[in-house]
């Protein structure tokens, strides 16, 4: 892949037709490598909040192997800040995107299993509500998903 930014989409009926041992290694990788978060969009001014998994690694050719098979965003992150750093390569996922990711390898997990099952809960609760204005009751449901995953990535 010859360009610093490129994204793949792959439908949920793709993903779960991923080889079960390919889920299984995206699992363990994921499990080490990876990130779940839940983070205000700062378009919205923090009013609107979005599931996020990704990773970062200086193999290119894992990162598009993660594309590959899963899809996602990639991007190459600047240059080494010293001359002994490689270049690294970082993969995401957002929204129900990142849900449907989460659901496929979610019963692999080991480490980051509960923090998958509040991704995927804070996801489909999302998905409930039908648009237009948020509540100021909504908000503070999602900034308390937000919350609650913070607290969990800090007792990794």
């Amino acid at each position: 892949m010859g360009t610093e930014r490129y994204a793949k989409r792959k439908p949920l009926e793709d993903l779960l037709e991923t080889k079960t041992e390919d889920i299984i290694y995206m699992a363990g990788f994921f499990d080490g490598e990876g990130c779940i978060s839940i983070v205000r969009d700062k378009r919205t001014q923090g009013r609107s909040h979005l599931l996020s998994v990704s990773t970062c690694n200086t193999d290119r050719k894992i990162i598009e192997w993660i594309v590959e098979n899963f899809g996602g965003h990639v991007n190459a992150h600047s240059s080494p800040k010293r001359s002994q750093h490689r270049k690294t390569w970082g993969w995401q996922l957002r929204s129900e995107a990142a849900m449907e990711f989460l659901i496929v390898i979610g019963g692999h997990l080991k480490i980051k299993n509960r923090q998958a099952k509040l991704g995927i809960q804070f996801q489909m609760e999302k998905a409930r509500f039908s648009g237009g204005m948020l509540s100021e009751n909504e908000i503070e449901l999602r900034e308390l998903y937000r919350q609650q995953m913070s607290a969990l990535n800090a007792g990794d």
